[in-house]
């Protein structure tokens, strides 16, 4: 692990001089972690949340060759593709062989699945779907995090994935007073979040100064609640 020790050296060296990350860096990282685990005959690497954005995952992110077939709030599951049993269970999230532990967590990975690799006709608006349904059946960030990274790419999606943004915002601030008092509430306040930043974001492309005032404003509000929480938690 000598050379992914350099590497990352080099990384944090430029991260502290808060200098952008080389275009090829998580490509080629990703190339030698992949050889790394093959070499100790690992085919299957499970990330926790807290590690999503180091360079270990964004790395294997980066590399085609391990694909995620499992995630949720609190991990991500890479599998080799290139064996036998990583290949069976990636090529399972479309097919129907490869089970998940319940409904929200299929319609979760089977929405990513047909939004990052299916190309047949329909596929994205159907992983879109799913990723709603996902979010309508545990309100969490993760489907969110999808849906904003994944769907939005999609020119076709863009109306659709407004109005979900504009409807976690505008349930939560017209419920927040029931939902603060029902388990799940801190990943409520997150998925407003990401969804109020979307949409300052978005009014800001319209050129529209005021309505992206107001959503900057409330996305601040709900990390500074949200951080309030965290603080305050023991448990």
């Amino acid at each position: 692990m000598a050379q992914y020790q350099l590497e990352l050296q080099k990384y944090q060296r430029g991260q502290r001089k808060k200098q952008p990350v080389l275009r090829d860096f998580y490509p080629d990282m990703g190339k030698w972690i992949s050889q790394a685990l093959r070499n100790r005959d690992v085919w299957v690497a499970l990330v926790p949340q807290g590690q999503f954005g180091r360079p270990f995952c964004r790395a294997l992110e980066h590399n085609s060759q391990w694909p995620v077939v499992f995630i949720n709030n609190k991990q991500k599951l890479f599998v080799d593709a290139t064996t036998e049993k990583g290949k069976a269970l990636f090529a399972g999230i479309g097919t129907g062989q490869t089970v998940y532990p319940d409904e929200f967590t299929r319609a979760l990975n089977l929405g990513r699945y047909y939004l990052m690799y299916d190309r047949s006709e329909g596929a994205k608006k159907k992983g879109l779907d799913l990723l709603i349904k996902a979010y309508e059946l545990n309100p969490t960030p993760a489907p969110v995090i999808e849906v904003l990274s994944l769907a939005v790419r999609f020119t076709p999606l863009h109306t659709e994935v407004t109005t979900f943004c504009q409807q976690i915002a505008d349930d939560f601030d017209e419920q927040a007073d029931v939902f603060i008092k029902q388990d799940g509430y801190r990943g409520r306040l997150e998925a407003a979040r990401m969804s109020c930043g979307f949409l300052a974001r978005l009014a800001q492309q319209r050129k529209r100064p005021a309505e992206a005032a107001r959503y900057t404003q409330r996305a601040k509000e709900i990390s500074a609640e949200r951080d309030w929480q965290g603080a305050e938690t023991r448990w």
